[in-house]
C-alpha cells in the first residue's frame, strides 16, 4: 500500500527502473545469473527485491519494499 515513486532523473519508476537494469538495459544484465550466464525470472526478482529499496532511499529518503510472489517453473528471460 505504497505509491510507486516515479523519478525523473531514471527516466520511470523505481520499480521500472530496477526491473530494466536487471535485464540488461545498457546491453549487460545486471541481475545475477546461472553459470552459463542465462538470466531467468527468479533471478530477476532477486534483484529487483534487492535494488528497489536502495533506489528509493536514494532518490526520496525512505525505504520502499517490492512485493512479490512466485508459482511455477523458473524460466529464462536474458540469454547471452
Amino acid at each position: 500500500q505504497q505509491d510507486a515513486f516515479e523519478v525523473p532523473e531514471l527516466g520511470h519508476g523505481i520499480l521500472t527502473s530496477a526491473r530494466l537494469s536487471g535485464l540488461g538495459e545498457s546491453g549487460q544484465s545486471n541481475a545475477a545469473a546461472s553459470a552459463d550466464g542465462i538470466v531467468t525470472i527468479l533471478h530477476l526478482l532477486a534483484y529487483v527485491n534487492e535494488h528497489v529499496p536502495e533506489l528509493a532511499q536514494k532518490y526520496h529518503g525512505s525505504l520502499q519494499y517490492p512485493i512479490s510472489t512466485t508459482n511455477g517453473m523458473d524460466f529464462p528471460l536474458w540469454i547471452p
